[in-house]
């Protein structure tokens, strides 16, 4: 009896290392913790971008407003921050010229989702503007799409006068 239990006993502690499957064990978790921290830091970067999209949209609407003090009208045309002539009207009036962090525009962004770009509108003969993003979270209320001003996807926020 004694011999029985000292050989099991001794077999134990005679083996080295990790099984197979432990070893699998491992690595599958550290994969899933690896995972949950890629996901958790590709979230933060959409909020970040979002956050630059809002931040830009009011500065972009204070430069309208020293544009309209100054030239008694809101400029026409150059509707889109991918259009070089985007910054031809607001670099006078901000320091850097905003564009959309990923600055992504497909064409037909007025109706098609996934363009990530600035839209600005000039209404009522240069009385009125309305500037646009489209945000990639559904954090922030959803606006919905202005009506004088369209741009393709679920998640729009604008500024207006």
């Amino acid at each position: 009896m004694k011999s029985k239990i000292f050989s099991i006993f001794h077999c134990r502690q005679s083996r080295r290392g990790f099984l197979a499957s432990e070893m699998f064990l491992v690595v599958a978790l550290a994969l899933l913790l690896f995972a949950i921290a890629i996901y958790g830091f590709s979230q933060a970067r959409q909020y970040s971008r979002d956050n630059t999209r809002v931040s830009d949209l009011k500065q972009m609407a204070s430069a309208l407003t020293m544009y309209i003090d100054a030239k008694a009208v809101y400029p026409a045309g150059c509707e889109w921050s991918t259009e070089p002539c985007w910054r031809d009207f607001l670099k006078p009036y901000i320091t850097r010229v905003p564009k959309d962090p990923l600055n992504r525009n497909f064409g037909a962004c007025d109706e098609k989702a996934g363009c990530l770009v600035y839209r600005y509108c000039r209404l009522e003969n240069g009385r009125r503007f309305v500037v646009s993003a489209n945000l990639e979270t559904a954090r922030r209320n959803a606006m919905g799409n202005n009506p004088d001003c369209k741009l393709g996807g679920p998640n729009q926020y604008w500024v207006t006068n």
